[in-house]
Protein backbone atom coordinates (compact mmCIF):
# COMPACT_ATOMS: atom_id res chain seq x y z
CA UNK A 1 0.00 0.00 0.00
CA UNK A 2 1.42 3.40 -0.98
CA UNK A 3 1.77 6.04 1.70
CA UNK A 4 0.22 9.33 0.71
CA UNK A 5 1.29 12.68 2.08
CA UNK A 6 -0.83 15.76 1.77
CA UNK A 7 0.70 19.09 2.66
CA UNK A 8 -1.91 21.22 4.34
CA UNK A 9 -0.98 24.87 4.77
CA UNK A 10 -1.73 26.16 8.24
CA UNK A 11 -3.05 29.62 7.44
CA UNK A 12 -6.39 30.44 9.03
CA UNK A 13 -8.31 30.02 5.79
CA UNK A 14 -7.16 26.41 5.41
CA UNK A 15 -7.27 25.31 9.08
CA UNK A 16 -11.00 24.66 8.95
CA UNK A 17 -10.50 22.29 6.02
CA UNK A 18 -7.84 20.21 7.76
CA UNK A 19 -10.18 17.52 9.07
CA UNK A 20 -11.97 17.22 5.74
CA UNK A 21 -8.66 16.95 3.89
CA UNK A 22 -7.48 14.24 6.26
CA UNK A 23 -10.71 12.28 5.80
CA UNK A 24 -10.41 12.62 2.03
CA UNK A 25 -6.75 11.57 2.08
CA UNK A 26 -7.61 8.52 4.16
CA UNK A 27 -10.43 7.56 1.79
CA UNK A 28 -8.30 8.03 -1.31
CA UNK A 29 -5.34 6.22 0.22
CA UNK A 30 -7.51 3.33 1.44
CA UNK A 31 -9.23 3.00 -1.92
CA UNK A 32 -5.98 3.23 -3.87
CA UNK A 33 -7.65 5.64 -6.30
CA UNK A 34 -5.47 8.68 -5.70
CA UNK A 35 -2.11 6.97 -5.38
CA UNK A 36 -2.46 5.61 -8.91
CA UNK A 37 -3.46 8.91 -10.50
CA UNK A 38 -1.42 11.22 -12.70
CA UNK A 39 -2.08 14.07 -10.26
CA UNK A 40 -0.47 12.11 -7.42
CA UNK A 41 2.65 11.35 -9.46
CA UNK A 42 2.97 14.98 -10.57
CA UNK A 43 2.36 16.37 -7.07
CA UNK A 44 4.97 14.02 -5.57
CA UNK A 45 7.47 15.15 -8.19
CA UNK A 46 6.78 18.80 -7.36
CA UNK A 47 7.23 18.14 -3.63
CA UNK A 48 10.46 16.24 -4.31
CA UNK A 49 11.85 19.16 -6.33
CA UNK A 50 10.83 21.64 -3.62
CA UNK A 51 12.72 19.56 -1.08
CA UNK A 52 15.81 19.19 -3.27
CA UNK A 53 15.86 22.93 -3.94
CA UNK A 54 15.11 23.81 -0.29
CA UNK A 55 12.53 26.38 -1.30
CA UNK A 56 9.19 27.23 0.24
CA UNK A 57 5.75 26.90 -1.27
CA UNK A 58 5.51 30.69 -1.48
CA UNK A 59 8.81 30.87 -3.34
CA UNK A 60 7.70 28.22 -5.83
CA UNK A 61 4.38 29.99 -6.37
CA UNK A 62 6.16 33.28 -7.01
CA UNK A 63 8.77 31.65 -9.28
CA UNK A 64 6.13 29.87 -11.37
CA UNK A 65 3.87 32.92 -11.58
CA UNK A 66 0.97 31.33 -9.70
CA UNK A 67 -0.94 32.50 -6.68
CA UNK A 68 -0.09 30.52 -3.56
CA UNK A 69 -3.55 28.95 -3.42
CA UNK A 70 -3.37 27.88 -7.08
CA UNK A 71 0.10 26.42 -6.59
CA UNK A 72 -1.15 24.50 -3.53
CA UNK A 73 -3.88 22.99 -5.70
CA UNK A 74 -1.16 21.53 -7.91
CA UNK A 75 1.08 20.51 -5.02
CA UNK A 76 -1.80 18.69 -3.35
CA UNK A 77 -2.91 17.04 -6.60
CA UNK A 78 -6.22 18.90 -6.71
CA UNK A 79 -6.03 19.93 -10.37
CA UNK A 80 -6.73 18.00 -13.53
CA UNK A 81 -4.72 20.48 -15.62
CA UNK A 82 -1.80 18.21 -16.51
CA UNK A 83 -0.13 20.91 -18.60
CA UNK A 84 -0.01 23.07 -15.45
CA UNK A 85 1.78 20.31 -13.52
CA UNK A 86 4.24 19.82 -16.36
CA UNK A 87 4.91 23.56 -16.54
CA UNK A 88 5.68 23.76 -12.81
CA UNK A 89 7.95 20.72 -13.02
CA UNK A 90 9.81 22.12 -16.05
CA UNK A 91 10.39 25.44 -14.28
CA UNK A 92 11.63 23.71 -11.11
CA UNK A 93 13.90 21.41 -13.12
CA UNK A 94 15.33 24.48 -14.87
CA UNK A 95 15.88 26.17 -11.52
CA UNK A 96 17.58 23.02 -10.24
CA UNK A 97 19.91 22.91 -13.26
CA UNK A 98 20.63 26.64 -13.04
CA UNK A 99 21.37 26.50 -9.31
CA UNK A 100 23.78 23.60 -9.85
CA UNK A 101 25.64 25.63 -12.48
CA UNK A 102 25.80 28.67 -10.22
CA UNK A 103 27.12 26.60 -7.30
CA UNK A 104 29.97 25.02 -9.32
Amino acid sequence: MAIMWIVIPMNSERKRDRKAAKRLAKFLNDSGMYANSKQFVYSQHIIQLETELSISQKQVARYTGLSLSRFLDYEQGNSLNYIGYEDIIKKLELLKTTSKEVNK
